[in-house]
């Protein structure tokens, strides 16, 4: 398996599984607990990182400084976090980490919607909220490999 990926590049993971690549994310519009309601229809971005993650999910916590950190520097590019929790500890995460980004909180409801129940994962759409490229992201080598793909796939 290593002989392969070293042929191949590095590649995304369960890349194969959500929402299908070219459809429209099936959520558009949502309620965050820090910055109102946020309609896709309605931002002007060169696109959109939706980031699946859990309160439970230990995999998930080195995740939420890499994403301040890209939201802070990236504005053309807008990032929404969703969160699996009860509101009052998605504030309080969002405390725990300085998060300025959106962060919805979410059901597991929401995440048979969104076709996944993986943790943490990332949605790369268009600014049409066309699924790009999607895949588990466990670390800051894995979210530029999103980022890269994404950009390549937007502009093809």
């Amino acid at each position: 398996m290593q002989n392969r990926e070293a042929d191949h590049g590095p590649t995304l993971l369960k890349e194969e599984h959500g929402i299908p690549k070219g459809q429209v994310f099936s959520k558009q519009q949502f309620q965050s607990v820090n910055k109102g309601i946020i309609d896709l229809t309605k931002i002007r971005a060169n696109g959109f990182l939706i980031a699946l993650t859990s309160l439970g999910c230990d995999q998930c916590k080195p995740l939420y400084p890499i994403l301040e950190n890209y939201h802070r520097q990236n504005a053309d590019i807008q990032l929404i976090l969703m969160t699996v929790g009860l509101e009052e500890e998605v504030i309080s995460n969002i405390h725990k980490f300085q998060l300025t980004m959106p962060v919805v909180p979410i059901t597991t409801a929401d995440m048979k919607a969104m076709q996944t129940g993986y943790f943490p994962f990332m949605y790369y759409l268009s600014p049409r909220a066309e699924v790009l490229t999607k895949s588990l992201v466990f670390d800051e080598e894995q979210f530029a490999l999103l980022l890269e793909r994404g950009m390549m796939a937007k502009t093809a």
